[in-house]
């Protein structure tokens, strides 16, 4: 009877631990390809935020003042 018992107690043990591996095994790609998801995201924000910035530069200064844009200006010279 107590055999029977431990043995019971120990394949019930063994198919927790089987679950629990093929849980494993089943979630970590999933995880890995959400990691990859998130730094390709975060790569396209960066460049993107590269690009603003770069933008920003040219219509502002340092100091939030206008900046000149110098080919406007000969444009409306041009003109007059």
């Amino acid at each position: 009877m107590e055999l029977e018992q431990i043995k019971e107690k120990m394949s019930a043990g063994e198919a927790k631990g089987a679950l629990i591996e093929k849980v494993t095994f089943a979630v970590l790609p999933i995880m890995f390809a959400c990691v990859v998801y998130l730094m390709n995201a975060l790569s396209a924000v960066h460049t993107q935020l590269t690009i603003l910035e770069g933008k920003m530069q040219l219509v502002v200064t340092s100091d939030n003042k206008q900046a000149p844009n110098m080919g406007a200006e000969l444009a409306r010279e041009k003109l007059r």
